[in-house]
């Protein structure tokens, strides 16, 4: 009963963890990652009051996340990725005092809860990659006022990175690539601590910030497979090719020579040729139309005139006879 520790991490384990496991009310780290554990996590796990870390990950477990993990009122490390586990997250982790939350490589689903987002105490990282949450990202992210690395790449996720993002200000890694996020990427250049940023293969839309390239900490950019438009700016980052990759976005222009892109200008251009082009054909199509207008207003003008001088020859001729 005063076990503190069980390690028995990278083995060939198998089979389930015992529920009665739980009555280890004094232990305070519980690891069994890169095992063969099979079926749930027991719920009585949540009756460890003192546990501070948690590893399960790199096992065959299924089911659904224990809400009862919320019980453990000094976990400061929980660590489930790499299982079968499927459901949705429970809110009730956000009472937990995380500093580190993986739940990568699972099966979730079901949106992020904003009540994970609010751990104050989450500082290291926040991975729930490689799963298929849904829904948009909540405005409670920038509360993560401490957090190093956020994950959420290679789920279904979609709507805009909330502008509160920026509270977010000692960031370091940022991965939200293979998504279905869209908007501007305006607020990225404000995160002053980034190193990596990708956002590839989603949505995203319109210039590249200049500020982005002038962020010193910057190693590595991936901009690839959106539909940004404008000119790739050359300072920073963008001055080294292999840092960075704005592959796939067809409608962008400039940078340096490697990226073999379009020059702005002959980009302007052949814009300008092409509204040229659009102008002029709807610009004859309205001049064809009103000369057509104006035919068949002289033709009605010459048929009323017609019109009105045999009525007139009519009534004199009657006149005549009337005399």
């Amino acid at each position: 009963m005063n076990l503190t520790t069980i390690d028995a991490s990278s083995n060939h384990l198998h089979g389930i963890i015992p529920p009665t496991l739980g009555g280890l009310s004094r232990l305070e780290r519980l690891h069994l990652g890169r095992n063969q554990f099979v079926r749930e996590i027991p719920a009585t796990i949540g009756n460890l009051s003192s546990l501070v870390e948690l590893d399960l990950s790199g096992n065959y477990f299924m089911g659904e996340i224990p809400a009862t993990l919320g019980n453990l009122s000094r976990l400061d490390s929980l660590l489930l990725h790499t299982n079968e586990l499927y459901g949705s997250i429970p809110p009730s982790l956000g009472k937990c005092p995380l500093d580190k939350l993986n739940l990568a490589s699972n099966h979730l689903t079901g949106e992020v809860p904003k009540e994970i987002l609010s751990i104050p105490t989450l500082s290291i990282f926040i991975n729930v990659s490689n799963n298929s949450l849904v829904g948009s990202l909540p405005s409670e992210l920038g509360n993560l006022k401490s957090i190093e690395t956020i994950d959420v790449s290679n789920n279904r996720l979609s709507g805009e990175i909330p502008g509160s993002i920026t509270g977010c200000q000692v960031l370091q890694n940022l991965y939200v690539q293979r998504n279905f996020f869209r908007g501007r990427i305006d607020a990225f250049d404000q995160l002053k601590g980034l190193r990596v940023l990708d956002i590839s293969s989603n949505n995203f839309s319109g210039h590249i910030p200049d500020l982005l390239g002038r962020l010193r900490g910057m190693t590595y950019l991936n901009l690839s497979f959106n539909d940004l438009d404008g000119e790739v700016p050359e300072d920073g980052i963008f001055g080294n090719a292999s840092a960075f990759s704005v592959v796939g976005n067809s409608k962008l222009c400039g940078g340096i020579p490697e990226l073999r892109l379009p020059s702005c200008t002959s980009q302007n251009k052949s814009s300008s040729v092409k509204l040229i082009a659009i102008t002029s054909v709807v610009g004859g199509i309205l001049c064809v139309t009103f000369l057509i207008s104006l035919l068949v207003a002289r033709h009605r003008i010459r048929k009323s005139s017609r019109l009105s001088c045999y009525l007139m020859r009519q009534r004199a001729a009657q006149e005549g006879l009337l005399c």
